[in-house]
């Protein structure tokens, strides 16, 4: 079964990373300092909100290109 990342509310890692176009060290340098919370689940498991992930691109004036969230959301994984 595929899953298009504009159907998960939250992301691992690696998928984040490739929604914001970082890499995975910055992801967690901004983890670190408190500008993106990741959700705990269970004991290891770490997801990134997606709203964290609008969150933090708005708070560095990200406009989506003019687009709403939703509409920004075709990107597929």
């Amino acid at each position: 079964m595929t899953i298009d990342l504009k159907q998960k509310l939250l992301l691992k890692y690696p998928e984040a990373c490739a929604l914001l176009g970082i890499g995975e060290t910055k992801l967690r340098e901004e983890v670190k300092a408190g500008r993106i919370r990741p959700v705990k689940i269970g004991l290891r498991g770490v997801r990134i909100p997606i709203s964290e992930i609008y969150r933090w691109l708005a708070d560095r004036g990200g406009d989506f290109g003019g687009a709403t969230r939703q509409e920004h959301s075709m990107v597929k994984g």
